[in-house]
């Protein structure tokens, strides 16, 4: 949300837009993994990484969102805290439902 809020490069249409699903309804479930070391010392112990389980019913437009909000985000960060960042992977799609309160354009009809 702070990237959003402190962004110079959207419209204060497009904030108002991002801040509707910049709420925990609309972030992906993440699971805490395992993966073994990427090193020739099979002796290395296993990497923690963040399974995300994507949810299939955000629209592309809120995926487009999220995305660029995470990239700022990420590029106002610290040199510790991207250091400190857990490897992330895609898991099996998420089975929440959308809220109730979501706007229509960012929740797309599931087949």
């Amino acid at each position: 949300m702070n990237a959003c809020i402190t962004s110079t490069a959207i419209t204060a249409e497009e904030k108002n837009e991002a801040m509707k699903i910049l709420t925990v309804d609309f972030m992906s479930s993440e699971e805490t993994g395992q993966e073994s070391a990427e090193s020739d010392n099979e002796r290395a112990p296993p990497v923690t990484i963040f399974k995300i389980h994507p949810l299939p019913w955000r629209s592309d437009r809120a995926n487009s969102i999220m995305t660029t909000m995470d990239r700022k985000a990420k590029r106002r960060s610290s040199d510790r805290a991207k250091e400190m960042c857990r490897k992330r992977c895609n898991g099996d799609p998420s089975t929440r439902q959308p809220p109730s309160s979501a706007p229509a354009w960012a929740v797309k009809e599931l087949n």
